[in-house]
């Protein structure tokens, strides 16, 4: 009844555009209870391992975004700025000397995204700065956005859908924005639950995927949804499925404080679904049980398999931090590394660029090509 529940409520307050999966149709079993090990060899074909290059100018406090796109590796860092590097980890640039008071700096940044034509696009929660990669203020938006919640400017997030619009989110609002017009050309409400929050899992995030991008409405939605770059229009493409295992939300009361939710979430027996990846070869789903320490992912490969696995101590496989020609890009910190490879996996040149890292160098990244 959940099931049911929830996706027809998204779908009504997605707006007409989205279009509902069919019973039954493109849905995935989630199946906690007889999940196996972690064993990444199942369905990663190889594992690349590039560091990004460590200066005094280029260390990355924390990685709250990366985009890839056309051999460049953007990364929000924390709410500061964004660095670039190539997608062999040498540093290009970082945005750190545009930010300020001057006419064409920003102040402060609660968002970052990187248009088709290369531009980087800072979002100050009133304001879009996009700058070229000399740092040359180029475009500069003023959209007017209603605020669901009081700190809604801190959590919007956005994304340029193309030349003449920009899709923005919020916990309980999706609005998209024509810069032509200079006007908001619709709003849509979404399923809002301060349990979302609480979780504090990066709920709101776009993940592009070439000129595809995905995201998932809130924290705890069994539903991936696809948005259409031309219209704004959002479908959904995939509906996880893990039963009686699963997070109900008729179980969790509106409106109270935030050590409720901590409270319900360390004591429920229940797991809960998070982040999903679809691939044109794969699809999949994370999960989670906080009172039980668990986690894992749930894996269908391009022949129809599904596989849930659980993660050990030795061994997990993480959320990607960007998809990049079909292949899934994690950022850990170098002493992190082994935790997230199998060794057989990795070509010799990537262990031969690992070798001297210290604890405190920058990011590796962790590049998985998966398993046709």
């Amino acid at each position: 009844m959940k099931k049911t529940i929830l996706i027809g409520a998204l779908a009504l307050a997605l707006g007409a555009c989205s279009e509902q999966l069919k019973e039954n149709s493109n849905v995935i079993q989630v199946d906690i209870e007889n999940a196996q090990p972690m064993n990444l060899a199942d369905f990663v074909e190889s594992i690349q391992l590039v560091p990004l290059e460590t200066t005094d100018e280029s260390l990355i406090k924390r990685i709250e975004r990366m985009v890839i796109q056309d051999g460049k590796v953007y990364i929000q860092n924390d709410w500061l700025d964004v660095l670039v590097f190539d997608t062999n980890g040498k540093f290009l640039l970082r945005t750190a000397k545009r930010l300020g008071q001057g006419p064409d700096d920003y102040f402060r940044m609660t968002s970052m995204d990187v248009t088709d034509d290369g531009l980087i696009s800072i979002y100050e929660g009133f304001r879009i700065r996009e700058y070229d990669m000399d740092l040359n203020l180029v475009n500069s938006y003023f959209p007017q956005l209603p605020d669901s919640i009081h700190n809604a400017q801190e959590m919007r997030k956005h994304i340029k859908l193309n030349k003449d619009t920009y899709l923005f989110r919020d916990y309980q609002y999706t609005s998209i924005y024509s810069i032509s017009k200079k006007s908001v050309l619709d709003i849509r409400h979404e399923l809002y639950h301060p349990y979302s929050i609480v979780a504090g899992v990066n709920s709101l995030r776009f993940l592009k995927q070439g000129k595809e991008i995905f995201f998932s409405p809130t924290f705890i939605c069994d539903t991936l949804y696809q948005i259409n770059r031309e219209n704004g229009c959002i479908s959904p493409i995939v509906i996880y499925d893990a039963g009686d295992k699963d997070i109900n939300l008729d179980e969790i009361a509106d409106g109270m404080n935030a050590s409720y939710y901590f409270e319900y979430m360390f004591k429920t027996d229940k797991s809960f679904l998070y982040d999903k990846i679809h691939l044109p070869n794969a699809d999949f789903c994370y999960w989670a049980n906080v009172s039980q320490n668990t986690g894992g992912v749930t894996y269908r490969n391009k022949h129809g398999k599904v596989t849930t696995y659980i993660s050990s101590d030795n061994t997990s496989f993480p959320v990607p931090h960007a998809v990049y020609q079909g292949k899934l890009v994690y950022a850990c910190m170098p002493d992190d590394v082994e935790k997230y490879m199998n060794t057989d996996l990795v070509d010799a040149e990537s262990l031969e660029r690992i070798k001297d890292l210290k604890e405190d160098d920058n990011q590796v990244l962790v590049i998985y090509t998966l398993k046709d």
